[in-house]
């Protein structure tokens, strides 16, 4: 991931004040190369945010965020489950909708 601070603003002051922080944060801004696109790119980046710029659509995307909960399958509370379910499962199909992942065959 890169940062955009390294690109030329023109001289013009940037977005100003930071009015959140996002440092430590990861953001993916689709169509940020160019115009409203980039001017959002470059105030995540002021924000403090790692910033990924993409043209359109993403080609790959890869879904690495996942949980376990550590327990004897007779220990596993309902609650845990739907922890582990939610994170790994539901949060893949929710960046998929997301970033519009094609689907195999589609």
């Amino acid at each position: 991931m890169a940062h955009a601070g390294n690109v030329d603003t023109g001289g013009r002051a940037g977005i100003g004040s930071k009015p959140f922080d996002l440092n430590g944060r990861v953001a993916v801004a689709t169509g940020g190369n160019t115009g409203l696109g980039h001017a959002i790119v470059l105030g995540l980046d002021e924000a403090g945010a790692d910033v990924v710029a993409s043209s359109r659509r993403l080609e790959q995307e890869v879904n690495a965020a996942g949980i376990t909960h550590k327990a004897h399958v007779l220990e596993l509370d309902e609650a845990g489950w739907r922890r582990v379910m939610e994170t790994s499962l539901t949060g893949t199909l929710r960046a998929c909708r997301i970033f519009g992942c094609p689907y195999p065959g589609g």
